[in-house]
């Protein structure tokens, strides 16, 4: 007779979870009146601007002259009132942008889920979600998805990511339901935390967001008659005084219910921890934060794979994998905030350092156990997965699957531990070197016979070099920013000097922006030359005795050297590909706002050559090159994986993807090459006697 399978899980005994406090109901009712009241007092200023106006249009406050001047100077209140009200109206009718339908599921696809949930949901005393529905998102959430209409019928929307439930256990995912539906535990609480954070939604949304009307009155203020352009000027100088008015009630209520909304926190993890235990939540935490690494790489990833026409077919377990052999310099990073992480004054979360000590103050035991994989609560997690990978991939991503082949997890994921072990040997020799800036520096020497530097000491040097490499990324972000900002004034747009670093909005102080920034770049790149250098000497020493030493991959080696050559002579092509397609990008997007068409059309075409000679200087580098990795179509030359379209082309729009394409692909390139031969160094300094085999192409 079979032994009785035991059940994934089990809720040993009821919860008994601190009531909310009459304080704490008070403060957060407190917050909950100051929140209502800051939407009153903005529809307040716009009565008084209202009432100011039609005083003034019945009874000017100053006499009015004669002829022209006099009108305008009685218009000009009027036009500039009239349009500062209806932007002040506006924001009060904004609506949430329409979210993307997510899947959703029953409890007739997911009975053992449902029912999950449900004990969940009896323990901390929540409402039963009224629907279920799935994302790829590293989250859990609850929320009332319409808004006032479910709050008051109570009717819950649970979403559940799967890439969570794909690398936790059945405990610690019921531990971050618990925590979500703890929120909903308490009527009173639930009712005013909905408040809170729907008049902070609003607010952020009408501060930032933008619409075609903003567009119409900057269009027209450009454009129109120099008398009518005053008027629409001021009339926009109006908007922004109101939109500042709007920041500064925003801030009021996002400082007024900072504290509160972490305490609100705070009181959900009481139900985590009540439910899964002290230690548990403590485990959690920490894998919550991988996750979120892995999952971060795990796109980055796919991207690098679409380029190949592959991809995986199953996102959520991949990210699973990854976070397992993540590189040890990213897990530690991780393990340091959530060890170490302070909470600011207008966090609304408290950090994870807070939490875990919270959680092990209470030092519960937890009544929910289950130790296997919270994948088994569905039915067919493998199905569901790839079903919303798919649609992922073509609802959220708009790729066209014809184009691509899927592959199975199994073989994708063997890929991506390879590329997280490259990625780990990479930083072991580069570490924040591999910069577009020190490209020109990556001179792999093969001829000398010095001793390759130590562990220990290009350790120290990276170390050294760190700080020296952030100042040369940040100058060169601000002669992006000057440059962008000198094409667009170059091109006849006005522009906000703030938008870009600079101290007034000139084409004067643009130049010398860039100037400056140009001398910072030269003095970094300066102290960066010699260490680089060496360590670049050092790797290619230790290339080349594998080389020698296992003829097994000498061929692949000697291949991947010869491709990785091509990079410093190519380096500065690459740096005005960045450089230039940033720029046009910019034009292209504010293309429909330009005031002269002729001044656009200069600066984009000098811009549109640049980009154009420099794409043809990068993809003739790399001719008669086969690309080294893995591809759908099998082998491929190396020139048709960095640009499929190589046809001349005088259309602004397809030179500029071309470029940015072959910008991103290239770079990308250079770091897997690095990445390869570490790899296949380091696996023959390892290997005594044994034949390596590295696959390389599909």
């Amino acid at each position: 007779m079979d032994p009785v399978e035991q059940p994934a899980w089990a809720i040993s005994e009821k919860i008994k979870p601190a009531r909310v406090s009459v304080l704490y109901k008070v403060g957060l009712a407190a917050v909950a009146c100051i929140m209502i009241l800051l939407p009153i007092v903005y529809i307040g200023l716009i009565v008084l601007v209202a009432y100011a106006m039609c005083r003034h249009a019945v009874d000017p406050w100053y006499r009015i002259g004669s002829g022209t001047g006099g009108l305008l100077m009685y218009l000009a209140p009027l036009v500039v009132g009239t349009v500062l009200v209806f932007f002040m109206i506006k924001p009060l009718f904004a609506r949430r942008a329409k979210e993307r339908e997510l899947q959703r599921i029953t409890p007739k696809d997911e009975p053992e889920l449902f029912r999950f949930v449900h004990a969940i949901c009896d323990s901390v005393k929540a409402p039963y979600p009224a629907q279920v529905q799935l994302n790829l998102e590293v989250n859990a959430s609850a929320g009332f998805q319409s808004g006032l209409l479910d709050m008051l019928r109570r009717r819950l929307t649970l979403t559940i990511g799967l890439p969570l439930a794909a690398g936790i256990s059945i405990r610690e995912f019921g531990g971050v339901l618990a925590h979500e539906f703890g929120h909903f535990s308490q009527g009173a609480a639930m009712s005013l935390n909905f408040i809170v954070r729907s008049v902070n939604g609003w607010f952020a949304r009408v501060v930032y967001e933008r619409d075609a009307w903003d567009k119409r009155l900057w269009s027209s203020a450009r454009r129109s008659d120099f008398r009518i352009g005053i008027l629409l000027h001021l009339a926009r100088g109006a908007v922004w005084l109101a939109r500042r008015i709007l920041w500064v009630l925003m801030n009021v209520g996002h400082g007024v219910s900072c504290f509160m909304s972490r305490q609100m926190e705070f009181d959900a993890d009481r139900f985590e921890i009540q439910v899964a235990g002290s230690e548990t939540f403590t485990r959690a935490t920490m894998r919550f934060q991988l996750l979120n690494a892995a999952w971060q790489q795990t796109i980055l990833q796919q991207s690098e794979a679409c380029a190949t026409n592959r991809l995986v077919t199953d996102l959520p377990r991949l990210n699973a994998m990854a976070a397992n052999r993540l590189p040890m310099g990213t897990r530690k990073r991780v393990e340091e905030s959530v060890r170490h992480g302070k909470t600011g004054w207008f966090d609304t979360h408290p950090t994870d350092s807070d939490r875990v000590k919270a959680s092990k103050a209470l030092g519960a035991p937890g009544v929910l156990h289950g130790d296997r994989q919270a994948t088994e609560l569905f039915h067919d997690f493998n199905a569901t997965a790839h079903a919303l990978t798919k649609r992922y991939y073509e609802e959220e991503c708009g790729i066209d699957l014809e184009q691509m082949t899927l592959h199975p997890l199994e073989r994708m994921a063997t890929e991506t531990l390879a590329a997280a072990e490259e990625d780990e040997l990479v930083n072991e020799w580069f570490g924040p070197l591999v910069n577009i800036q020190a490209l020109g520096f990556f001179k792999l020497d093969r001829t000398t016979n010095d001793v390759p530097l130590s562990e220990a000491v290009r350790s120290e040097i990276l170390l050294e070099l760190k700080p020296v490499v952030d100042s040369l990324a940040a100058a060169n972000a601000r002669w992006i920013d000057a440059n962008n900002a000198s094409c667009l004034l170059e091109a006849g747009f006005m522009i906000d000097a703030r938008d870009f670093g600079l101290k007034k909005g000139t084409r004067e102080v643009a130049e010398e922006a860039r100037q400056l920034a140009e001398s910072k770049i030269a003095e970094a790149r300066s102290k960066l030359e010699g260490p680089l250098n060496s360590i670049c000497s050092s790797f290619g020493q230790f290339v080349r005795e594998a080389t020698e030493s296992k003829p097994a991959v000498r061929d692949q080696l000697e291949s991947l050297l010869d491709l990785a050559a091509r990079f410093p002579e190519i380096a500065d092509a690459l740096v005005r590909l960045h450089r230039q397609t940033s720029a046009l990008e910019l034009l292209l997007v504010n293309a429909e706002n330009a005031s002269n068409s002729l001044l656009w059309n200069d600066v984009a075409n000098k811009l549109t050559e640049s980009i154009d000679h420099d794409t043809a200087v990068v993809i003739a580098a790399f001719a008669g090159h086969e690309y080294p990795f893995a591809h759908a179509r099998g082998r491929v030359l190396l020139t048709d994986f960095l640009c499929e379209w190589q046809e001349p082309s005088e259309k602004l729009g397809i030179i500029f993807d071309r470029g940015r394409t072959v910008f991103h692909r290239c770079f990308t390139l250079h770091y897997r090459v690095l990445g390869r031969l570490a790899a296949l160094a380091q696996q023959v300094d390892s290997t005594a006697g044994s034949e390596i085999v590295v696959e390389t192409v599909a």
